[in-house]
This record gives C-alpha cells, structure tokens and sequence, in this order.
C-alpha cells in the first residue's frame, strides 16, 4: 500500500477491472498509459506526495466511443481518495444524471472488484467518502450553483461535448482556479464545431499549461474490425465520424442524414382521421413547465386479408380453396398529425387542454395504444385510462432511451416513414444527434424552446407502432384463411 501511495503507476498494475463483465487485472493500452503518465506527478502533487511541482495541472483528452473515457477518469479519481495524504475534495461533473451515475458506478466497480479500495471509500448516489480521511467526492450535473464558492482540489469532467450549456463549465473552471495545486481533468468524444466546447477545445489545444491528446480513430485492442463494420453499417456517416473516428463534425445534428430526412417528406398535411389498412398509436413528450410538450400520432400499415380470386363456392369444398388469403403488409408508418404547446415564461401547461386533444385523437383514429413518457402524468393517464383509452407511462430509463433511438435510425435509415412538413419537426430532425451510453445509442437535442420535443413525441410514437400486430385479425370463418406469408 505504501508503494502504490507513491506510485500511482504501481496502484494501476494492482487494479482489477471489469472487462466486459468478468474481472481482469488492469493493463492499459499505449495510449493510455501516456494520458496516465502525463498527468502522474498533478495527482501526486495534489494529493501531497510530491513537494515537486508538475509543469501541467491540466488534461484534455479526446477518444472514440469504447475507449474507457468513463472508466479511466474514475481510476484517476480514486487514486487521490484512496492515498491522499491530507482531506481533499473533488468534483466530478457531467452532462446528464446518467452520464454522472456512470462515473460514480465506475468508481463502485473499482471498489467492488478491489477490496482494498472497498474497505476505505463509501460510494452514495451523489458522492463519494472516504471513511478514514474524510476526503469527499461531490456527484453534479446541471446544478451549477453548488460548484460556485467553493475550494475544490480536483475537477473531473466527463463528455462535456454533450453538455447543454456552457454555464456548468465555467463555474466548475473558475473553481479550479482558487487553488494552486488543483488538479482538472478533461475527457470526452469529439463534438460539434459550433459548440462552445470547440471553442474551449481550441483555446486549449496548444496551451502549454494543458496535457493535450487526441486519438485520430479507434486504437483499443478490445475492439474488433467487425465491431467497427458493424457500427459503420448502422449509423450515419456524420455520426460515425464523429463517434467512432472521432473527428469533430460541421452541423448541429449527426443522427440522420439530411437525405434521409428529405425523403421522408412524402406528405403534404396531416391526416383527418384514420384511413384503411392502418393501425394507430400515439407518443406524447409531456411537460407542465419550462419544456414544450408533443402529441405525435402515427399509423403504422398493417397486413390484412382479401378475397382470393381462385375461389369459388363451387370448387371450395372439393378443392379445399380459401376463400381469403393473407397480404403482406407494408410496414410503412405515417406522421397522422403533430401538435405542440409551448409554455409561456413562468406558466404552466393545461393539462385539461392535452387530455380533450388525447381524447379527441382516440375519437378519430381508434388509437391502439398511447406511451407517455413521464411517471409525473399519473392522473393523466388515470381519467384517459377511465375514458377507454389504453395508455402506458415510458419514463426515460436506459431501455427506453436505447429503443427511442433505435426506431428513429432504423425507420429513417430504411426509408420507410411518412411525414409532412412541420416547422418544429424539420428543426428537431436535423438537430437530432446521437449520444453513445454504456447501455447503447440515445437521442438527445440542443437546448432551446422545445429542445426537440417534437422528434421525442415522434420517437416514442415509433416505440410504441413498433409494438403493434403485422396483421389485422382474419375472418373468423372456419377453414376460410390461410396465411402465406408473415411480416
């Protein structure tokens, strides 16, 4: 222990780690162990077991999807709680409550697989403890005040490129700032030129205060060339570059191709009500205050039946000719109609007004099913579930994120929805981008007045399609169907 206390190097080679679901000692990759090495003699310093100051106190490193960015921040992070000589206090920052509950789950993991760790350090839900030092971790995401004011020794960011705003950042930078010896520490994909985090990137870049490191693509021996084909079939082009290549992208949103999105517009206005052959479902992004919330209703064209054209009661018995055979269905789905309500400042959305809109949408189009995606719309979906209508709460747990976004790429890679032209939806679709989870791929938009409510309406509306039967019910005649062919 005392040997690992003033190595950090020596403290990797001892780490059990998770790979892939099974524990395995710690051995870095070249490229990380350079990103290790540079910042060694900061930690060291910091945690008082150096009198030697470092030349840089500040990292910046850029990696692909895959390549341990949570991870290996969180095995930064522990060394200094486990070793510091003197009580120290860090912050560990990202964008989302998922993203930070990854980092802090990271750092459970290295104390679940390492007793030794485990024995010192108390990992809650917003923070970390180390039961004998009193050293302490603070979890954040968007809460910005609670960084300002106060003296911090070490500031670890996770994806800022996926930061809604800027604001979190210069509280978490200008703390950094108050103590001499703190420590920050960068890591993240490559983002969007016109964010704000190119804009601190590029300052950053060749600042000789800053450890500075960019991967130019995949490097980590644990990924495979077909792992890499397989990611290049499903995403787009710009979404792949920047995932997996990662290169810094020109243009808000990467989830879907401007072509894509182009063809998708085949209509010209919503629908009256329902129409033959299709079945209808509906996805409502609810909100009382600050966002907008979205009703999207899509059908979605199911197979059915018809009238064979060989049969006749003369030869059915002898024959033994159906008299219906089953039709393949398209598969094809169709925005029916969107609507939007957007908050005034400080009000609040009627929800009397989203209930007579719910309902007056099942009136006109026999809605199948409707997915909300809030547990806050209880009551809601209380008096619609009283009124006949069949309604299910979605909240956004990892799960439904990953199948949101799935729907999404599969229907507009494939080609294979129907839209019409909708100003906020035009917007939402070409700002869309995706974000890359441990649990998978979720969608996420910039923030601004309805902060993509429109493509999360139609997101969970595709969830929910998805879930419908391929076929309509056959007539119930004895020995009247045979289906040929299933969807």
């Amino acid at each position: 222990m005392q040997k690992m206390a003033a190595d950090p190097a020596l403290f990797r080679r001892y780490l059990i780690i998770d790979a892939d679901g099974t524990p395995q000692p710690f051995r870095p990759d070249r490229w990380q162990n350079a990103d290790f090495t540079a910042m060694d003699p900061a930690w060291m310093f910091m945690a008082g077991r150096t009198t030697t100051a470092p030349p840089r106190r500040r990292s910046w490193q850029e990696r692909p999807r895959g390549h341990a960015k949570t991870a290996d921040l969180a095995v930064q992070a522990t060394w200094p709680m486990v070793f510091s000589t003197r009580p120290i206090r860090g912050i560990i920052a990202a964008g989302d409550s998922d993203q930070a509950g990854l980092l802090r789950d990271a750092i459970a993991t290295l104390a679940r697989l390492n007793p030794w760790i485990g024995r010192v350090l108390d990992v809650q839900n917003a923070k970390v403890i180390n039961r004998k030092t009193g050293s302490r971790i603070d979890v954040l995401t968007s809460d910005v005040d609670t960084s300002f004011g106060h003296l911090v020794d070490f500031v670890a960011c996770d994806e800022i490129s996926h930061w809604r705003g800027e604001k979190l950042w210069e509280s978490l930078f200008s703390a950094a700032g108050k103590r001499g010896n703190c420590v920050m520490s960068v890591i993240l994909n490559a983002g969007f030129t016109e964010s704000w985090a190119w804009r601190v990137r590029e300052a950053i870049r060749n600042d000789p205060a800053w450890h500075f490191s960019h991967l130019d693509g995949p490097q980590a021996s644990w990924i495979s060339p077909a792992q890499l084909d397989e990611q290049r079939r499903l995403l787009p082009p710009l979404a792949f570059d920047r995932l997996w290549l990662n290169r810094w992208t020109l243009g808000s949103g990467d989830a879907l191709s401007r072509d894509d999105i182009q063809a998708s517009f085949t209509r010209q206005g919503p629908l009256a009500g329902a129409e033959p052959g299709m079945l209808f479902v509906a996805g409502l992004d609810l909100s009382a205050t600050h966002d907008a919330t979205a009703l999207a209703i899509v059908g979605r064209a199911a197979g059915g039946y018809i009238e064979n054209p060989r049969w006749h009661p003369f030869i059915h018995e002898s024959f033994n000719v159906p008299r219906y055979i089953a039709r393949e269905g398209t598969g094809r789905y169709r925005l029916a109609e969107l609507q939007l309500w957007k908050p005034a400042s400080g009000e609040h959305i009627d929800m009397a007004e989203i209930e007579a809109a719910v309902l007056d949408a099942h009136r006109r189009y026999g809605l199948q099913l409707v997915l909300v995606d809030t547990w806050e719309a209880r009551y809601l979906t209380q008096r619609l579930t009283e009124a006949g209508v069949l309604i299910e709460l979605a909240p956004p747990s990892p799960s439904a994120q990953k199948s949101m976004a799935s729907a999404m790429l599969e229907v507009f890679a494939q080609r294979t929805i129907d839209l019409y032209p909708d100003a906020d939806l035009v917007r939402d679709l070409h700002n869309l981008q995706i974000k890359a989870m441990s649990y998978g791929l979720r969608l996420v938009s910039p923030r601004d007045e309805t902060h993509g409510d429109a493509a999360q309406a139609l997101a969970i509306a595709l969830v929910a399609a998805g879930r419908l039967p391929s076929w309509f019910d056959p007539p119930e005649e004895e020995g009247a169907c045979t289906v040929l062919q299933t969807y």
